[in-house]
């Protein structure tokens, strides 16, 4: 009997273990949160899992590790997906990328799957979609019949590795010194309860190569040379592939006859060219600012120079579009531990089965759980507080401007009469997040009423101070009963007076119902269509 009560503790234990090794390990996030570009993902900023937002920037002059690279240049027909020929052109300078090539890509690999999914933007589909909608697009010039063939050249970089090396990167003095003064939740406010500390980055320069031929399927052989004209860089190469007969029949090629017969090739495909109408489209996502650079292409020599200045572009380890971040929680920081003394002994009382009162100390890895969790939990109260009011303004300001665009004004006067404009009674306006859906002014107008947007603000002091005719369930070993809501305020106190790190706010019964509140969802009409822009 001992035995298994000793076993069952045990493996309370290691689940409690392992609960706290999970909340607080480095969590990786690749997925949508961080592909909007209006947000800036910076090594050593704040970030809360909870909101999904970016804080300040709490550590000073931050010191990161080598980067690397992985690079790929592939040479695709867009006719046929899984008909690819590659090369691998190199890795970055300070260590080597991964055995990765374009045919694994086709495959499935991260090249383009991933790709695809970080950088799929709607422009990004939409000028990819144009492209294939040209194949095989029929046009007639003088009397003929002529057919769209595009083949896609694309140069990928993913750049990885590049980490906060905490070991020389340390906290603020601004920063340290909230901490110093005991003001944990203005830190976490500001700082968030995680910081980034490694950011994964990928660039892309994607050429499309349109010709024309008077049958419907591709010219392979003219795709053939146009890929050697883009591979090769010099004589070396045009000998490889044609031969010594091109150098005057000699065994050696004299540097004077290599540029002729060069000048020659060039000459006969640039003609070849022309009669296929060949059109270049270049795009660019992730690229750096590089005052020398040119990415504009007009012909194969100007190409080549684009190829290599975007390269050159895509190099500065602050360059391109974040495909993953690493977050760390505040609490897994040495300098934060030292400066907020969690190390320190911690003594809770608790009471015993038999009624009677003790106390014990609180690992370390205890406390860094409920920090944790408090300082996340914290952070979303402040995140709706800030929502309801942002949402207050936006209405108020989102009703001014359709009063001062779209309603009547008194010709006598110039002033504002309360009413629509005969020609925008009918009138719709785009949804800011999805421009295929649409709804009247009209009645947009009935969910901007002077009524409902003071509703907002009422809603959000009963969030913050309480409302006595608001009531929640809660649930206890005892049963189940109903509680008057108190308000966040009260919450956030009892968190302090318990102890930002003793007890977790799952377990004091004011702040069971602000959880229960904040994952109500607020009507989003008003975010979706402020501001307003009319449909034409």
């Amino acid at each position: 009997m001992e035995n298994r009560k000793l076993h069952i503790i045990s493996g309370l234990i290691f689940t409690f273990l392992l609960s706290i090794g999970i909340m607080a390990s480095p969590t990786i996030i690749q997925d949508s949160r961080i592909r909007d570009t209006a947000a800036t993902p910076v090594l050593g900023r704040g970030y809360s899992i909870a909101t999904n937002t970016f804080q300040s920037t709490c550590m000073d002059n931050v010191i990161t590790t080598p980067p690397s690279y992985d690079f790929t240049y592939s040479f695709k027909s867009l006719e046929e997906e899984d008909e690819t020929t590659s090369t691998k052109i190199g890795t970055g300078e300070k260590s080597l990328g991964g055995p990765k090539t374009v045919s694994d890509t086709v495959k499935g690999s991260w090249e383009l799957k991933g790709w695809s999914q970080w950088s799929g933007s709607a422009e990004y589909r939409e000028i990819i979609q144009e492209q294939k909608k040209k194949i095989g697009k029929e046009t007639v010039k003088e009397g003929k019949k002529y057919y769209s063939h595009v083949v896609n050249v694309t140069i990928d970089i993913h750049s990885y590795y590049a980490s906060v090396d905490e070991s020389k990167s340390k906290l603020s003095e601004t920063a340290g010194s909230l901490l110093n003064n005991n003001d944990i939740p203005g830190f976490f406010s500001s700082c968030g309860p995680y910081y980034v500390r490694s950011i994964g980055r990928k660039a892309t320069f994607k050429s499309f190569f349109e010709y024309k031929t008077e049958s419907t399927k591709k010219d392979t052989s003219f795709e053939g040379q146009l890929e050697t004209m883009i591979k090769s860089f010099g004589q070396y190469k045009y000998q490889q592939k044609y031969g010594n007969q091109y150098s005057g029949g000699g065994t050696t090629t004299s540097e004077l006859g290599a540029k002729t017969k060069n000048d020659e090739l060039k000459e006969q495909f640039s003609e070849e060219a022309s009669s296929k109408s060949l059109m270049i489209t270049s795009i660019a996502f992730g690229l750096g600012k590089n005052e020398k650079a040119s990415i504009i292409s007009y012909d194969l020599d100007s190409f080549k120079v684009a190829i290599k200045d975007a390269f050159m572009s895509m190099q500065d380890v602050m360059t391109g579009k974040v495909s993953s971040i690493e977050v760390v929680p505040w609490v897994e920081n040495t300098h934060f531990q030292n400066l907020v003394k969690i190390s320190q002994p911690t003594f809770i009382v608790y009471t015993k089965p038999d009624g009677s009162k003790d106390q014990r100390e609180m690992s370390l890895y205890e406390k860094k759980h409920i920090l944790n969790l408090n300082a996340e939990f914290l952070i979303e109260i402040d995140r709706a507080d800030r929502n309801f009011m942002n949402m207050y303004y936006k209405a108020n300001l989102c009703k001014k401007n359709i009063r001062v665009n779209w309603f009547k004004k008194d010709e006598a006067t110039g002033n504002i009469l309360n009413e629509l404009a005969d020609q925008y009674k009918n009138s719709e306006i785009y949804n800011n997040y999805n421009l295929n859906k649409t709804i009247k002014l009209s009645q947009f107008l009935l969910i901007l009423s002077d009524d409902n947007i003071e509703k907002i603000l009422k809603t959000e002091r009963s969030f913050m101070y309480g409302d006595p005719s608001k009531k929640f369930s809660i649930s206890s070993l005892s049963g189940t009963r109903e509680v008057v809501y108190q308000g966040a305020v009260k919450c956030m106190r009892d968190i302090m007076n318990e102890g930002i790190y003793k007890k977790e706010y799952r377990e004091i019964e004011s702040c069971i119902p602000v959880n229960q509140w904040i994952g109500e969802i607020l009507n989003d009409t008003i975010d979706s269509y402020c501001m307003p822009q009319l449909k034409e």
